[in-house]
């Protein structure tokens, strides 16, 4: 691997944050990284890097946040090569999504930790009868109770074929619950109707379906998220505080 720029332990520092996180707007980038950089200074080394082809950016058009990941070269330089990140063109619009709602999930106490898709399929010795691996997976602990949760989000309707699988999965699987997010109603309503079809009322013990708001905005909002939850519809701060 032949590299135009010279890399030092800073270049490291902004990398390594996107091992786990996958991609992240440069604000997320700064905060989590361990490299004492200013704004403006980071933002340098980012067109730096994505010049030398370590990054790539992509510019949500909603927000109009630029994000950065990871390439080929980039997890070859910081020893990924087992354990890639795996984003594509075709999938980074969900993925930066799906990143941003878990650090949306791990403002709230009650959530402790988050794993995203290729952490779960790349987790040492995991052990799952998991057919269909989800976005991500939380761990959390409420009323001294600890619990899992698989997240789905699902910005357009799947085939039914793949919302039977899915649902048929999370009934059975090793999570607590499976909590589906959608971007609109009309989407939930179709997977409601859909799975109280195919795997009855007491579905929604397990699985949980809420509409985001925010998917389409600058920030998604958990607040002001609400979903049926138990067979009536609730919050979601009701249902996780």
């Amino acid at each position: 691997m032949s590299l135009e720029l010279k890399i030092n332990p800073e270049h490291f520092k902004v990398l390594y944050p996107l091992k786990d996180w996958r991609v992240l707007d440069l604000a997320s980038l700064h905060l989590k990284s361990d490299a004492r950089l200013s704004q403006p200074s980071l933002i340098r080394l980012i067109l730096r890097l994505e010049k030398a082809k370590v990054i790539k950016g992509f510019r949500d058009p909603w927000s109009r946040k630029k994000y950065v990941y990871l390439t080929k070269i980039g997890e070859e330089l910081i020893s990924l090569n087992d354990y890639p990140t795996a984003i594509s063109n075709e999938s980074i619009f969900h993925d930066l999504r799906v990143v941003d709602l878990g650090q949306e999930f791990l403002k709230n106490d009650v959530f402790k930790k988050i794993r995203f898709e290729h952490q779960i399929v790349n987790k040492k010795n995991y052990v799952t009868n998991l057919a269909l691996i989800p976005d991500a997976e939380v761990e959390g602990e409420m009323n001294g109770k600890k619990f899992s949760l698989a997240i789905e989000l699902e910005l357009h309707q799947k085939s039914k074929e793949r919302m039977k699988k899915k649902g048929e999965q999370y009934l059975g699987a090793l999570y607590d619950h499976c909590l589906f997010m959608f971007a609109d109603r009309n989407t939930l309503d179709n997977y409601r109707k859909f799975f109280t079809e195919k795997l009855g009322e007491k579905f929604n013990e397990k699985i949980f379906l809420f509409h985001l708001k925010g998917i389409y905005e600058s920030e998604i909002n958990l607040q002001k998220t609400s979903g049926f939850v138990f067979g009536k519809w609730m919050n979601f701060n009701d249902v996780f505080c």
